[in-house]
């Protein structure tokens, strides 16, 4: 397996982490902190807030032991454990104070299972992980988790083959050399169980690859302890260059299925942490975090996250006679529709097909085009998260371009389903921006618009309320633009939207305010259309021939 080299972080970076709930000599904590993610406040949280422990956090009440470590060789000092610490119920725990500088912090003990639906923790069935910690520098991070056990095992082994003269160089190896192979941005250390769904993104995605990876291995490690050690010692001995064993299996389940791991361990932890007071917490998370870059982390595969903006490749035409195939994959970020546009600086003879999944010989569109410039939707349905291919092929013997660049926008936000997991919420002070465009069917010619729909579901206010949407579309030339509200209903009869009223509208050059009265926790489709064109929710077959952009705010 080739695995692609990632982007490395800057070293620097690591000085930014600072750890919350925790100082240096460990006081302070974790179970007072005020900024732990998810307890209710409503605060930011810092990146690497929190001290949380276990492969899925920890079990209430488990222990965590600390062991003195030699400085020079890594070995623990005779003696024992030194010092032990009780986690709490989101499975955190407070650094206890420690005479040496280096300390291998173990956790062997129930955790909350990240994959077995049904299941909240484990019961007699332990998993072994750990961490090697500064005392005297935490800003790397306190955490302990799968990461850490990983970059501690390399270490360990780093140190025990002569690699490294010290514990601390051991750790500043094995811990770049992980966020390599992992493509971190953050300190292993530094990552934990609780963000804010607000966070960075690049934060998120590495939240997302621990997720995914924890969830993995929650899946084999109760039925057979030594996996997880098998897995650490492949890591320690030959980082990512396995063919084979339970290392390579992982990455490559992750290479293709991360959303579908990240998407479980979400699922188990919103069962077990939900919080009234923040009702909303997980599904935005469910809405946000990404399984694309851990699939790009460990794929050899030419792969593109698709986000809120344009996502952009060049592709080079190598010369030659004949059909040059182009094949990329491509993966959402979030819910939603795209449209595909090639552009080259001559007009060319090009055609392409999307997928709907990595293998699928299940076509989703297609395009022929010998016009210098096309823009077509890659899929008529809304794709959810995960890995798609697109086939883009060019014919030489009618082509004289060396290069195109292959431009893919996103025209409609959401699913379609109203019960589905990542649905958009409807909540004051959020402010979107959407793409309308015309579209035209190239067996009738008929002019019709794309709607950018579902931009969200479900009211995430208290209580019946009064909120205001303002369609802002001066920038977008001589068009009208109309905004349409529905809400969701199920009775005997079956289930679907229906369009409702607004209770006070008023419309100027470019712009269109309406108020609506929206019930509180109920499902909602929001969309815009192109009112200067003919009209259609249905995009199975269209091509797009202009765009227009617009801004919806929510007060």
């Amino acid at each position: 397996m080739n695995h692609k080299t990632p982007w490395v972080p800057l070293a620097g970076l690591l000085a930014l982490i600072l750890l919350a709930g925790c100082n240096a000599s460990g006081s302070g904590s974790a179970e007072n902190s005020d900024n732990t993610p998810g307890n209710g406040s409503g605060g930011q949280a810092d990146a690497s807030a929190g001290t949380y422990v276990g492969l899925g956090p920890l079990a209430p009440g488990s222990t965590v032991e600390f062991f003195e470590l030699d400085p020079m060789t890594g070995q623990r000092n005779t003696g024992g454990a030194v010092a032990t610490a009780t986690v709490d119920d989101r499975g955190a725990y407070t650094l206890p104070p420690l005479n040496t500088r280096w300390v291998e912090a173990v956790a062997n003990d129930d955790y909350l299972d990240l994959y077995t639906i049904g299941t909240r923790y484990t019961e007699d069935a332990p998993a072994n992980v750990s961490a090697i910690l500064d005392t005297e520098d935490n800003s790397p991070g306190l955490n302990v988790h799968l990461f850490t056990h990983l970059v501690a095992e390399r270490a360990k082994w780093l140190l025990l083959n002569s690699e490294s003269e010290s514990v601390s160089a051991a750790m500043e190896q094995a811990r770049q050399e992980f966020s390599e192979d992992w493509a971190l941005t953050l300190s292993p250390e530094a990552l934990h169980f609780f963000y804010e769904p607000d966070a960075p993104v690049t934060d998120l995605d590495d939240y997302a690859k621990l997720l995914a990876a924890s969830s993995y291995v929650s899946r084999y490690t109760p039925d057979d302890p030594s996996w997880l050690s098998d897995l650490a010692s492949d890591y320690s001995q030959s980082r990512l260059t396995l063919e084979s064993g339970a290392l390579f299996d992982m990455t490559e389940a992750l290479s293709t299925r991360s959303q579908f791991y990240s998407d479980r361990a979400i699922s188990r932890m919103e069962r077990v942490f939900r919080d009234e007071d923040r009702p909303t917490y997980w599904q935005l998370f469910a809405r946000t975090l990404s399984g694309c870059e851990a699939a790009r982390a460990f794929s050899s595969r030419t792969i593109v996250c698709l986000g809120e903006d344009r996502d952009t490749i060049e592709t080079v035409i190598p010369s030659g006679d004949g059909t040059y195939t182009k094949t990329l994959y491509f993966h959402p970020r979030a819910t939603g529709m795209w449209a595909l546009e090639v552009s080259m600086q001559e007009n060319c003879d090009v055609n392409w097909t999307s997928y709907l999944g990595e293998t699928s010989s299940t076509s989703m569109a297609s395009d022929s085009t010998t016009d210098r410039v096309s823009h077509k939707l890659i899929s008529g349905r809304r794709l959810i998260q995960g890995l798609y291919r697109l086939e883009v092929r060019f014919n030489r013997d009618d082509c004289l371009v060396q290069k195109a660049t292959l431009n893919f926008r996103k025209v409609a936000t959401g699913t379609d389903s109203a019960t589905s997991r990542g649905l958009y919420l409807i909540e004051k002070g959020e402010q979107f921006s959407g793409v309308v465009g015309n579209y035209e069917n190239p067996t009738a010619n008929i002019e019709l618009s794309s709607t950018r729909a579902y931009l969200f579901y479900r009211n995430a206010t208290q209580g019946v309320s009064d909120v205001e949407f303002t369609l802002n579309y001066d920038n977008s030339g001589a068009v009208a633009l109309d905004l349409h509200v529905e809400e969701y209903y199920t009775n005997q009869f079956g289930s679907g939207f229906i369009g409702i009223g607004a209770q006070s509208t008023n419309e100027s050059v470019g712009q269109l305010t309406q108020i609506y009265e929206l019930e509180p926790s109920t499902p909602y489709r929001v969309w815009v259309e192109n009112v200067s064109a003919d009209t259609t929710t249905s995009l199975n077959d269209f091509r797009a021939n202009g765009r227009r952009f617009f801004e919806l705010t929510i007060q």
